[in-house]
């Protein structure tokens, strides 16, 4: 094997409050997810007559990543047959809400940047993974991306400067799979659908989501567990208003609430995927029970 070009990684993420509502104008609140990473390593592969995607991403998905390498390569400026084998290795469990398409678009463009002698800001970095984002989600927030791409908390709001945030350092949270996947750009589409029927209840949901993201921040930065908890559950609540929780889902929050979690509701598009549970001290172990017992496939422990 040819020695590497350039090479990248890139964690995942959670939305801690304010999914969904973000993309119509709310603020969110996202943390980077670094329990779980995509390494990108560029190859020289002289004898290809362009770039070789080597993935460990299902059958299903290669066409779709093969399109965000060819967009990557043109919004880097480098010629689109390029011979190079490109590898990627990811941790970040796909379908599932916690940033998967995002962590690859963040370290392919990175890796690509490298292999070719550019240094880019992360701002540029950002931007350029943000387009490939488009391919996958249709019309993403781009928060997705810009907490990957800061590797920080943040606070978000859809076209203005995001805000880089400091976290406690004492909050526990665990994630756990509901086991089904999801599709991103159906939710959004959905929540999309559900606006244009409805104007005047989602403007009222997403003032609310707006308000109590707010007040989440506040909570977050001060480590106050048991205010960010009591947040957390009644923005899982305006969730399952626009119709994006499922039966397995909200099994898993009331499952995590039952054991002691200060506050448990679905994190990322729903309809799928994971919930995250914020730990009362000392609390891991009969919440993460409780929650396998309530049929969570996968767990993920985190400190904020």
């Amino acid at each position: 094997m040819t020695a590497a070009l350039g090479r990248a990684s890139a964690c995942g993420k959670l939305i801690l409050c304010g999914e969904h509502f973000v993309v119509h104008g709310a603020p969110a609140l996202a943390l980077p997810l670094t329990v779980v990473s995509t390494e990108v390593t560029v190859h020289e592969a002289p004898d290809a007559d362009g770039p070789l995607l080597d993935s460990d991403a299902p059958d299903a998905l290669l066409d779709l990543a093969q399109r965000m390498v060819r967009t990557a390569l043109d919004g880097l400026g480098l010629a689109p047959r390029t011979p190079w084998r490109i590898e990627a290795r990811s941790s970040v469990p796909l379908g599932a809400g916690l940033g998967s398409s995002a962590a690859f678009s963040v370290a392919l463009v990175g890796a690509l940047a490298r292999a070719a002698g550019q240094r880019l800001a992360v701002e540029a970095l950002n931007v350029r993974a943000h387009a490939l984002e488009g391919l996958v989600h249709g019309s993403p927030s781009g928060i997705d991306n810009t907490v990957i791409a800061h590797r920080r908390p943040i606070w978000f709001v859809k076209g203005a400067e995001p805000e880089l945030l400091d976290g406690p350092g004492t909050l526990g949270l665990v994630l756990a799979s509901s086991g089904a996947p999801r599709s991103t750009r159906e939710a959004v589409a959905a929540v999309g659908v559900l606006r244009q029927a409805e104007p005047a209840r989602f403007a009222s949901l997403c003032e609310r989501a707006g308000e109590l993201t707010t007040r989440a921040r506040a909570a977050f930065q001060a480590g106050d567990a048991t205010a960010l908890g009591a947040l957390m559950n009644e923005n899982h609540e305006l969730l399952r208003a626009i119709n994006v929780s499922t039966e397995a889902l909200d099994r898993l929050v009331v499952a995590a609430r039952g054991a002691g979690a200060l506050g448990a509701k679905l994190t990322g598009g729903g309809r799928g995927g994971f919930v995250v549970a914020l730990l009362p001290v000392g609390g891991e172990g009969r919440v993460s029970a409780a929650l396998k017992h309530a049929g969570a496939t996968q767990l993920l422990r985190v400190m904020v």
